[in-house]
């Protein structure tokens, strides 16, 4: 397999994890028709079932992390949900079977970026093989984050936080969504 090209969202949207597969499919040609919908109580894996179809999502996301994956001779594609006391995080990623070059991943951010003008979000992550930690605030994630490459923030949030100078300072690309 290729390296992983992801985007980390955080946003109050319960019902984004819809929009975000249709994406991701559409941009890696993986269909989700024959996806793995599994539940778990933590990363560990604990308690893990799976779920029959997409529309049991919602009935979990409050109390379990989600996660959705799916392949083909393209590579492979996910989401992870995992709610975050008010907030759902979601992890949407592409592995691709062949490595990928600067125009494909150059593609990738520009189609994350349309994508996230028409969403209620707070802060997304673009990079690739990424760690980002969002426990403990925003200035944790993006200063002790790793493989992050862009960060796109809502006009609210950069004027709660002040994350432009903090990126900046970290010599990484970043997008103000107003």
């Amino acid at each position: 397999m290729g390296e992983v090209m992801e985007v980390s969202i955080v946003s109050t949207d319960r019902t984004m994890y819809s929009e975000l597969l249709s994406f991701i499919c559409d941009f890696s040609k993986i269909e989700s028709a024959d996806c793995e919908i599994l539940r778990l109580d933590n990363w560990r894996y604990s308690n893990q079932c799976k779920l029959n179809s997409l529309s049991e999502i919602e009935q979990w996301m409050d109390s379990k992390i989600i996660t959705v994956t799916d392949k083909n001779d393209a590579g492979s594609i996910g989401i992870n949900i995992e709610k975050d006391r008010d907030k759902f995080i979601y992890d949407v990623w592409f592995n691709p079977k062949d490595e990928i070059d600067e125009a494909k991943y150059m593609e990738f951010k520009e189609r994350v970026l349309d994508m996230l003008r028409g969403m209620r979000f707070e802060l997304a992550c673009i990079g690739r093989e990424m760690s980002v930690d969002y426990s403990k605030g925003y200035e944790y994630a993006i200063e002790k984050g790793r493989g992050i490459d862009c960060i796109v923030v809502s006009e609210s949030v950069e004027n709660n936080y002040n994350i432009e100078m903090m990126v900046k300072m970290k010599k990484k690309s970043i997008w103000i969504l107003r």
